[in-house]
């Protein structure tokens, strides 16, 4: 397997095991805090807000910015096809 393809696998892993683990931790903690059901489900839909906003935003910098990078092997079949 490529190196590069490891990596980005490993980071989705890591990053998956950590958003369960807020998923179970954070709940208890703020309920222990004495935070009403409302209050802990509203920081919830803040983050998911949030989350889904910076999504968005990442990608319309990606496509404003690096639309036009492309693989070296890519760019070898499109010099490839233009001969």
């Amino acid at each position: 397997m490529n190196r590069k393809l490891e990596l980005l696998l490993a980071g989705r892993a890591l990053r998956s095991l950590t958003l369960g683990y807020l998923g179970v931790i954070a709940p208890l903690y703020l309920a222990r805090l004495h935070y009403s059901v409302v209050q802990v489900s509203l920081v919830f839909t803040a983050g998911a807000v949030g989350g889904m906003v910076l999504t968005l935003a990442v990608g319309v910098l990606y496509y404003a910015f690096f639309r036009n990078i492309r693989p070296p092997e890519e760019r070898a079949r499109a010099a490839g096809k233009a001969q």
